[in-house]
């Protein structure tokens, strides 16, 4: 060979040898014809757990559901494509990155992820920026205006009905009061929520601007030049196309250069019972419910227990039908049952609560630090797990959060709801008759008396004293360390880990990893997940319905002590929070008063 062939030869070879390896696209990767597309809708209220008392729609599917169905598409080998169809799910932002996490494993596998948008907040934006494609209906908007915090203060609105409160806090930054005894928001609040929206806007802007290759200010300049129509969204690199529902599956074609064959609703079960429920299909359908509580596999298990909602004494059968509620009676039985089944090597604790009675969550957090003595236990943070929440979470093992859970508050409130003024214009007059200097001191007809208000802030004191004592001792600190970043104050996932109120950031399969680790296991060891609480039988449905607490000394109808009950859609949070505020001090965050959209 010639010197000047060899020559140019060599320097094509060299050239081809050094080229940057390009990487492909999902999207242009070659697809099989027909290519199965798994098509997965997430729409609705996205719950933690199907509601124990819904029997007539067991098919309504969970936080976990979803994450485990586009985890589903990801091994199974006879699925090409997915398509995720966003329908506006009501969730908070700690759920989303729960999704989010699940759709980037998805892309990231390699197979290409399409998602489709209805109307779009900033949050649905947020997960479905995590696909590899983005599509939008014609005659959606692109709403992802930004985040912000709305505090609903009520204290004016009570004073023209002649309600008062006197409220004792304990912590500076304790702000779960605020909305009944303050007319605007405090300096400490301020300072709070606005360290929460920093880091909440800045993780966003973040995750999005890296999954769709745009800086972060060019993100910032379009986040406040929103709204969008569809038409300028894609122009503005935020989406990817545009079309009807019913063209979807045309489009994707184009784009994938194949045929597509759609799977509509990949991995559900079908409703058992269709048109009109009769008394017979309605005790199969008990029966059915009721049957699969007591298939089991033999095999290492890992439970998984729900503490969402108000945490209350007692047991689920003192709050008859109630929903959103964790008992201190039923959580430290499930515990201890589960100590003592020895296929069980761990649990995880997923909590989504804004707190409540101190008592009960401490009788909580002590059951948990006796099962942590023999089992591994992670508790597992979603939206909100403050106050009450972090209280029973802190004696686990180890603790998870999302970047955008609200935890934190440890601090304490106590006081009552005053009526009296609103008696005597209504026309009630209450009289008693008592023996004891501080009878009288819950009493909703008057403020505390200066002797009164001593005594509960001694009280207070001391709930809150503890509370910082044992967060210090489960996390490794000293009291005067907790103490600087209790004080009520509010912290995200993010912040948390910093401080060192969490140990790792991830969402529920975070925690079972943790769990099996800590159990010395391998993360690919197939285990049997059992879920607490389980949904009620027949009997014990049956057996509800005929309580006495259904009619008797049930706070979800006592609407009396709190007459505000149309105020917004959680009236009867404010309820059962002014019930407790009679009876006992309590550890609360107040994320029912507290909006963050």
């Amino acid at each position: 060979m010639a010197p000047k062939k060899l020559f140019y030869t060599s320097i094509i070879l060299l050239a081809l040898f050094c080229a940057p390896t390009r990487s492909v696209n999902p999207v242009e990767r070659s697809l099989p014809t027909p290519a199965k597309t798994a098509v997965i809708t997430i729409s609705g209220v996205i719950n933690e757990r199907v509601e124990l008392y819904n029997i007539f729609r067991p098919d309504v599917l969970t936080l976990r559901d979803y994450s485990e169905l586009i985890k589903k598409t990801k091994d199974d080998p006879d699925i090409d494509l997915v398509v995720i169809k966003l329908e506006t799910p009501i969730l908070g932002w700690a759920k989303a990155t729960q999704l989010r996490r699940s759709i980037l494993q998805l892309k990231n596998s390699g197979k290409p992820v399409f998602v489709y948008l209805q109307d779009a907040e900033l949050i649905h934006y947020y997960i479905a920026s995590a696909g590899t494609e983005i599509l939008m209906s014609p005659t959606a908007s692109l709403l992802i205006t930004g985040i912000g915090i709305d505090v609903y203060y009520l204290k004016e609105l009570l004073n023209n009905i002649y309600i008062n409160s006197d409220i004792l806090v304990i912590g500076k930054y304790k702000t779960a009061a605020e909305p009944l005894t303050h007319k605007e928001m405090s300096p400490e609040a301020r300072e709070m929520f606005n360290s929460i929206l920093d880091n909440f806007f800045e993780h966003i802007l973040d995750k999005i601007s890296e999954s769709r290759k745009l800086s972060k200010d060019k993100l910032k300049e379009l986040i406040d030049n929103s709204p969008y129509t569809p038409e300028e969204g894609l122009k503005a690199g935020l989406i990817d196309d545009i079309c009807y529902e019913e063209e979807l599956q045309q489009v994707i074609n184009k784009k994938t250069k194949t045929l597509t064959e759609f799977i509509p609703e990949y991995g559900l079960e079908k409703f058992p019972i269709s048109g009109e429920l009769s008394l017979v299909d309605l005790f199969r359908l008990m029966a059915s419910e009721s049957q699969k509580q007591i298939r089991k596999k033999a095999g290492k298990k890992i439970a998984l227990i729900y503490a969402v909602g108000l945490i209350l004494p007692g047991s689920k059968e003192d709050y008859p039908f109630a929903e959103d509620i964790i008992t201190a009676d039923d959580i430290k039985n499930v515990l201890e049952k589960c100590a003592e089944d020895e296929e069980v090597i761990g649990a995880v604790l997923r909590v989504e609560s804004g707190g409540g009675s101190a008592p009960a969550s401490d009788l909580i957090c002590h059951a948990i630090a006796e099962f942590a003595k023999q089992k591994p236990i992670v508790a597992s943070l979603s939206d909100v797990a403050g106050s009450g929440g972090y209280y029973i979470a802190m004696s686990s093992t180890k603790i998870v959060a999302e970047p955008f859970t609200l935890t934190g508050s440890i601090g304490v409130i106590g006081g009552k709801i005053i009526l009296g003024e609103l008696y005597k214009k209504i026309g009630i007059h209450k009289k008693t008759l008592s023996r004891g200097k501080h009878h009288q001191m819950f009493s909703e007809t008057a403020p505390f008396t200066p002797d009164e208000r001593k005594a509960l802030l001694r009280l207070l004191r001391n709930t809150y004293q503890k509370f910082v004592a044992q967060a210090a001792e489960f996390r490794g600190m000293n009291t005067d360390e907790m103490d600087k970043i209790a004080q009520g104050r509010v912290w995200t996932g993010h912040q948390a880990q910093q401080y060192g109120l969490v140990d790792e950031l991830g969402g529920i399969d975070t925690a079972i990893n943790l769990v099996k680790n800590i159990a010395h296991l391998s993360p690919e060891e197939e285990i049997q997940i059992v879920v607490y609480p389980k949904p009620p039988g027949i009997i014990r449905i049956l057996r509800t319905l005929f309580t006495r607490a259904v009619y008797l000394h049930n706070p979800y109808l006592s609407f009396l002590s709190f007459p505000v009950t149309l105020i917004t859609e959680d009236t009867p949070q404010l309820v059962l929070i002014s019930h407790l505020l009679r009876k006992q001090h309590i550890l609360f965050l107040s994320p029912y008063l507290i909006r963050i959209k």
